[in-house]
């Protein structure tokens, strides 16, 4: 007499890939489908699997079928005023409401010294459409500033602090961009050591200068691949440094970091941590990426 079919349990497969995930549950002897409607998610990313349909842990046939529900990433939410503001108000604006801002932006002529260094535009990077009322947060935007035929120089603003660079460059008809920090030995924390145009060169009137400010005598990031994730986080903030995990839990282990063990940053900077997720087909790594080049984070 046979006893009928085997029993197994789903197991989880939240932040897998479709195709990992379909791998997964077919070693356990299940049928996949897919839902036809993908739902929105703070929480996992665009395109991964949000939860599957009977639940993890539930305990089903052999030969019964699993549903895959993928994430479409997080809701849409309203973007603030885009257009007509001062290029750096806007972009506060938007880092504010959990959205990135691509820096520099784009240039764009104007004889209107009125309009000089306010948006006049916004595109999504992603899409190259232009910004809707209503975006998915976390996306990034470029934003278009208009600015003027005339020139001006760059002013020496080196070893200033970031307030006064930024009401030199001002004052000298360009408008102050991106604020990001570098590790110095040299340079008193807070001052500026970098500016992009450099100090001297012409830019048109309106345009953006990014400021790089001393970020103050270096952190040597530690080794915190093995450790969980809340232990990895005690070592880092321990350090002055900031930690983001990602989609991963406290209690699963770093796989690898960003930036690498050894690496030079200052007080405050982030750190991404990584782990592996495993399951009887293999492992999959839940990656968290660090943009440099952005106001913001952005998750993977």
């Amino acid at each position: 007499m046979s006893t009928g079919p085997g029993r197994t349990a789903i197991v989880d497969v939240q932040a897998f890939s479709p195709e990992e995930s379909k791998r997964t549950l077919e070693g356990l002897k299940l049928k996949v489908t897919t839902a036809a409607q993908a739902i929105q998610s703070r929480d996992v990313a665009q395109g991964l699997v949000v939860r599957t349909n009977p639940p993890a842990s539930t305990q089903v046939d052999e030969g019964s079928t699993v549903e895959l529900v993928l994430s479409d990433g997080p809701p849409p939410k309203p973007l603030p005023p885009t257009t007509g503001g001062a290029y750096e108000t806007v972009s506060k604006d938007l880092v504010t409401a959990g959205f990135g801002v691509l820096s520099p932006p784009i240039n764009k002529k104007t004889a209107d010294t009125t309009k000089k260094g306010t948006v006049s535009a916004c595109t999504v990077t992603e899409t190259k459409q232009p910004c809707g009322p209503k975006e998915k947060e976390g996306i990034v935007v470029q934003l278009e500033v208009l600015v003027m035929d005339a020139t001006n120089g760059v002013p020496k603003v080196l070893n200033q602090t970031e307030a006064a660079a930024k009401n030199a460059i001002t004052q000298a008809g360009l408008v102050p961009g991106a604020v990001t920090k570098k590790p110095s030995t040299t340079a008193p924390l807070g001052t500026v050591i970098e500016v992009k145009p450099d100090v001297g060169a012409q830019a048109n009137l309106g345009s953006v200068v990014d400021i790089v400010i001393s970020g103050g005598p270096p952190v040597t990031v530690p080794s915190v691949t093995g450790q969980t994730i809340a232990a990895a986080r005690t070592t880092l903030t321990g350090l002055g440094l900031a930690v983001t995990p990602g989609l991963c839990k406290d209690t699963e282990s770093v796989s690898s970091q960003t930036p690498t063990a050894s690496s030079k940053v200052s007080k405050g900077d982030s750190v991404a941590l990584n782990c592996s997720r495993c399951t009887t087909s293999g492992c999959i790594e839940i990656k968290t990426l660090i943009r440099s080049d952005l106001f913001t984070l952005q998750t993977k």
